[in-house]
Parts: C-alpha cells; structure tokens; sequence
C-alpha cells in the first residue's frame, strides 16, 4: 500500500499539548531578532542559550546578533528545534499555495487556517521587502520579536506583517535529547 501522500508524521496530541510561551529577553542582548524569538516562543528557552545554540550551529563563524548576518533560514531554524527535542516541518494543511492565488494577509490566514490548534511558525513578507520575518502563532494570538508575550492579531498587525508564505507545523519529538 502507498504512502498517504498528505500524511504529516506529526502526532496530533503533540501538537495539542503545545502552548505558545513568552519570550525571556536578558538586558544582555543587544538585538533579539526574529528566529530566535520564535524559536523562544516554541521552547520556552531564554533568548541568550537560544542564541547561543544557534551560533555555535553556524559553520561561517557568523553571530546571530549581527544586523548583517540576523537572518536565518527554515532550516537552520529547524535545526534549533531539533536540539530541544521538537520537530518542524511544512504544514501542508495550512500552508497558502501561490501557484492557485496570492498569499493570504496574516488576519485573512489566522481566520481561515485548516487547524488553528497547530503551533506554526509563520514566515511573513510585506509587499516590497527584501526579506522575510519570523512569527510564531497557536489560536487567535502570535508571538515575535517586537512583542514578546502572546498578542491577538489585529488589523493594524496585519499590515505590518503583511502575507504568509511559509507555515511551519511544530510538534514535541519521541526522542530523547541528549546535550
């Protein structure tokens, strides 16, 4: 028998046992950008160790504090999560599909997501910007690195964030995480 070619892997009670949590920012940090919050925002864990993980991750010796070298990619950021024992992959049930429509606004996509239950992590874009931004949502509310506490989404963040491109489903792993 073939594979279900819709099937995710994910184990639909991870997924409801996950909460949308604060992001902890030390005084220490001078710049907290938006992979890290919304890796923070999944796990729990200080900025500071976030960061730290993610830098000593990185083979180009390059700080994710750096205003130049901030940006992270989906798998880098998946790569974080992994090390805290979560898995991330493309929710293929509530990820847009620009080849039938434009990406939906970040209010429209909250509103009409298949599974609202899901823990994602969003890769946002405003129309005309270089590059993309990082926020992570359960329910009604989101979390970034502007505000760091679990925040409803309004009209006026639509704007702000503008479309989502990528939606990331999040869950717990099986496995044992061994540091």
């Amino acid at each position: 028998m073939a594979n279900n070619p819709f099937e995710t892997g994910i184990d639909p009670s991870s997924v409801d046992s996950l909460v949308l949590n604060n992001i902890s920012v030390g005084s220490q940090i001078k710049t907290l950008f938006c992979g890290p919050a919304a890796i923070c925002a999944v796990t729990g864990i200080p900025a500071r160790e976030i960061i730290e993980a993610i830098n000593d991750m990185r083979d180009n010796g390059t700080s994710v504090e750096d205003d130049e070298h901030g940006g992270m990619n989906y798998l880098e950021v998946a790569r974080v999560l992994a090390k805290y024992g979560y898995h991330a992959e493309q929710s293929l049930l509530n990820t847009p599909d620009s080849r039938t429509s434009e990406e939906p606004p970040l209010e429209d996509w909250m509103k009409l997501r298949m599974d609202a239950s899901e823990l994602n992590i969003l890769s946002v874009r405003r129309k005309g910007a270089d590059v993309g931004h990082y926020i992570t949502t359960k329910g009604g509310q989101f979390v970034d690195n502007g505000n760091h506490t679990p925040t409803s989404i309004t009209s006026a963040t639509n704007k702000k964030y503008g479309r989502v491109i990528r939606v990331m489903a999040i869950s717990k792993t099986n496995t044992e995480v061994v540091a």
